[in-house]
């Protein structure tokens, strides 16, 4: 069992609902979280909320090697480094889709979707030198958006 140290950071995405945690132990640590736009979800740029549901499904079921679009990349490229710049233990908030996007690059799972973790859960990553390794994977349960 990994235990939370109360001398450790917290970093959260913008989004109001990983916000909502944080602050949390925001009052429980006594301290503000830092926030990141590195860790907040998967851009979906000019989508209507139907639509960003449909693309998710299709892009879940894909391999990040097969996405061509430079935009999600990027963003995975950008989440997984701001974990890599991390040398304290840290809390990051997130969101599913970020945890898929780091779990999968430290176990070289090309999955787009390689862990189905549940809100709330948590998953403890270690850094090894200039990865991450995965050194628990939260609570599994089906997506409700998915």
């Amino acid at each position: 069992m990994v235990r939370l140290r109360r001398d450790g950071a917290v970093v959260t995405s913008p989004l109001r609902r990983a916000r909502e945690t944080a602050h949390e132990f925001e009052l429980m640590w006594r301290r503000l979280a830092q926030i990141d736009d590195r860790v907040a979800e998967i851009p979906s740029q000019g989508m209507t909320l139907a639509e960003r549901g449909e693309w998710l499904k299709a892009l879940t079921k894909r391999r990040w090697s097969e996405l061509d679009e430079e935009a999600i990349a990027s963003w995975r490229r950008t989440a997984i480094e701001s974990l890599l710049e991390i040398r304290q233990d840290t809390i990051v908030v997130s969101h599913f889709m970020v945890i898929n996007a780091v779990v999968s690059w430290a176990t070289d799972d090309e999955r787009v979707v390689c862990c189905q973790p549940m809100q709330g859960a948590r998953t403890t990553l270690e850094r090894v030198g200039e990865a991450l390794r995965v050194v628990e994977v939260g609570a599994q349960g089906a997506s409700t958006v998915l």
